[in-house]
């Protein structure tokens, strides 16, 4: 089979499971008595009776040579921009778990059967199998307002992608380019530079990762792994703050770390610091109090030697207290 042979087959093989997919959602909205018109328009004048090694009778639709910039926003409540405007009007919710997916693993096909795994965990393979397809021409249509020519999503070799000409920006994976970046400079003893572009990642964590699907296993791994990587940059940005005297920027980016973890004892070690250093004790000593809750109610645990210690320093007298030094 020479490559324009194959290529007809590959071609009409994603014709045909896009149809099977139609057909399904079809099916099931007829038990619902609820089918849009839309639906019911043949995707080809002629569809043969039996599916042919070569099948010539399926036409090579058209594809659009366009490359579209899509912007995915993954952190606090999910966005996807096509060109600078927002797709909205989602229709089905499963549908647009399947994007959140391949965006999760962007640049990477994942097989049809891990997706059935991952979104219907506990459904029988057949069902799983007709929800699949229903999902992928739920995105499928929703994506194709867009741009009608287009096709988004690609089906090879049994597994789903994105389409590699797609210019993909996704604002967790440029969050884990700049901390690589910033380990680099860091590794290179520019703390200044490594500062800078740390802060820039910071700011691309706008909320817990995928923040409106708390139930997903594969979403929380996710999330926790990034909340992971924010915590680490954070205190070291809070820490440097600290060691360039910048005690307001430092209280402001260890509120921002509560916010993500209010049980994250190190923002509150830097808060204790930073506030006796105002001269601000009665504040410090609130922050200890705060914290020490925080651990009690959230993980039944007190706070550590280090925490403590600190809190110790703050009940001498101010002739005997030491400089507070947060490692």
């Amino acid at each position: 089979m020479d490559r324009t042979e194959q290529y007809r087959l590959n071609q009409g093989c994603e014709q045909l499971e896009d149809l099977v997919s139609r057909l399904e959602y079809v099916l099931r909205q007829m038990e619902s008595n609820t089918i849009p018109t839309v639906l019911l328009t043949p995707v080809n004048k002629h569809v043969p009776e039996q599916v042919q090694p070569l099948p010539a009778a399926i036409p090579i639709q058209p594809k659009s040579h366009i490359a579209h910039t899509v912007a995915c926003y993954c952190f606090g409540r999910f966005r996807v921009f096509q060109d600078d405007r927002m797709i909205q009007g989602w229709n089905g919710h499963k549908g647009q778990l399947i994007l959140k997916y391949l965006i999760t693993h962007a640049g990477k096909p994942v097989a049809k059967e891990i997706l059935m795994e991952a979104l219907w965990p506990e459904t029988d393979p057949d069902a799983a199998r007709r929800n699949l397809h229903q999902a992928i021409y739920s995105v499928r249509h929703t994506l194709k307002a867009h741009d009608a020519t287009f096709e988004h999503i690609l089906f090879r070799h049994e597994s789903y992608l994105l389409n590699p000409s797609i210019h993909l920006w996704i604002d967790f994976v440029e969050f884990e380019k700049q901390i690589q970046c910033g380990r680099v400079w860091e590794s290179k003893h520019n703390t200044m530079a490594a500062m800078e572009t740390y802060a820039c990642a910071e700011a691309l964590f706008q909320g817990h990762f995928l923040q409106d699907e708390p139930h997903e296993e594969w979403v929380e791994r996710k999330r926790l792994q990034l909340q992971n990587l924010y915590l680490e940059i954070a205190d070291k940005l809070s820490h440097h703050y600290v060691a360039e005297q910048q005690f307001r920027a430092a209280i402001l980016q260890c509120q921002r770390i509560l916010t993500v973890d209010h049980c994250h004892e190190p923002a509150h070690q830097v808060l204790m610091q930073c506030y006796w250093q105002q001269g601000q004790r009665h504040l410090a000593v609130m922050q200890y109090q705060t914290c020490v809750q925080a651990l009690r109610d959230t993980l039944g645990l007190s706070p550590s030697d280090a925490t403590r210690q600190i809190y110790q320093q703050l009940l001498r007298p101010p002739a005997s207290r030491p400089v507070l030094n947060v490692a």
